[in-house]
C-alpha cells in the first residue's frame, strides 16, 4: 500500500472525534482525509456521497475501495498501536460481526441531527427537504421504491468493498441516472446528486421498515 484516502462524514461529533484521533498519529503511508459533508470538496467520480455518508470508504493506491468496518480495518493497519485490531478485523467472520454492529450505529447515528452535508450554517437532511418541494420528494421517493421492487434490489447483498462492478453498484447507478432523467422530464428541472443518492437510500430504507426510527418525515409531508 503506497496511499490511503478517507472519507468521513464530518456532520457526525463522534465520527469527527476518531478522525482527529487518528490524524494526530504517525502513520505507515501518507493518508488523505476528505470530510463527504463539504459539498465542495472534490469526491472520485465512482464514489455515491451517500453511501459514503452511510458507512465509511477508504481507498487503497487511487483504485481499491473498502466501506464500513472493512474500512476501519484497513485504517486501523496503518497505525502502530492498532494494527494487529486492524488485523483482527480483517478476518471474515469478525467483519460479518463487526459490519453489523456498524450498522446498528449507523440507524442510530442518522437518528440525531448531524447527519447531512452542511450547507452554510445549517446541516441538510438526508430526506433532502430544502432541496426540493412537495411534489418532487413523493415523486422521487415512490420512483424508487417503485423501481427496488421491480428491481428486486432487496435481494442483492451489498458488498463490502466498493468496486462499481458488483451486480449491487451496477443496480444503484442504473436507477440514479434513470431516476435523474425521469425527474427532469418530469418537472422541467435538474436537482443536485446528492438528492438522487440520499432519497435512493431512504427508499432502500423505506421498503426495510427502518426509516421511521431514523428521521420523520418532512412536516409538510405528515
Amino acid at each position: 500500500m503506497n496511499s490511503l484516502e478517507v472519507f468521513y462524514d464530518g456532520g457526525c461529533p463522534l465520527c469527527r472525534r476518531e478522525i482527529n484521533y487518528f490524524r494526530a498519529l504517525k502513520s505507515r503511508v501518507p493518508i488523505i482525509w476528505l470530510d463527504l459533508t463539504d459539498l465542495h470538496a472534490q469526491l472520485p467520480p465512482e464514489l455515491d456521497r451517500c453511501s459514503a455518508l452511510a458507512r465509511m470508504h477508504v481507498r487503497v493506491n487511487g483504485q481499491v475501495y473498502y466501506k464500513g468496518a472493512a474500512a476501519f480495518a484497513t485504517l486501523w493497519s496503518q497505525f502502530a498501536y492498532w494494527r494487529m485490531l486492524g488485523l483482527l478485523l480483517k478476518v471474515p467472520p469478525v467483519t460479518w460481526c463487526a459490519d453489523r454492529l456498524y450498522s446498528f450505529f449507523f440507524e442510530n447515528k442518522a437518528a440525531g441531527p448531524a447527519l447531512g452535508a452542511k450547507t452554510g450554517e445549517t446541516l441538510m437532511g438526508l430526506d433532502c427537504r430544502e432541496l426540493l418541494d412537495v411534489k418532487e420528494y413523493e415523486f422521487l421517493i415512490n420512483w424508487f421504491m417503485r423501481k427496488q421492487k421491480q428491481h428486486q434490489l432487496a435481494e442483492l447483498e451489498e458488498p463490502y468493498s466498493y468496486d462499481g462492478y458488483s451486480l449491487y453498484d451496477q443496480k444503484v447507478n442504473q436507477l440514479i441516472a434513470e431516476a435523474t432523467i425521469a425527474f427532469v422530464e418530469t418537472f422541467q428541472r435538474e436537482a443536485p446528486p446528492l438528492v438522487f443518492t440520499n432519497l435512493f437510500h431512504l427508499a432502500e430504507l423505506e421498503l426495510q421498515g427502518k426509516r421511521d426510527r431514523i428521521l420523520k418525515a418532512p412536516k409538510s409531508l405528515q
